[in-house]
């Protein structure tokens, strides 16, 4: 039970991040490093962690999660 994922030959050349603004929106230029660190911080805040933590570590969590070897928070029911 495999999804294979096809993309557009258009799209295997452009940067995954890319820079955007209000008034153009989404351009084809790389987003800037400064620009990706400050997003990256606000939502860090946002989500409640102020000691931070790496790019890497999130990346390799995904990866264990992906795998399904990620350990499963507990459920709590509430009745």
């Amino acid at each position: 039970n495999e999804l294979v994922l096809r993309y557009k030959e258009s799209a295997l050349g452009r940067p995954i991040l890319r820079k955007c603004t209000k008034a153009d929106g989404t351009t084809e230029e790389p987003m800037p490093k400064s620009a990706f660190l400050a997003n990256y911080e606000k939502t860090l805040k946002n989500a409640g962690s102020f000691c931070g933590t790496s790019i890497y570590a999130i990346r390799r969590q995904l990866g264990k999660k992906v795998d399904g070897k990620a350990p499963q928070p507990a459920r709590v029911l509430h009745f």
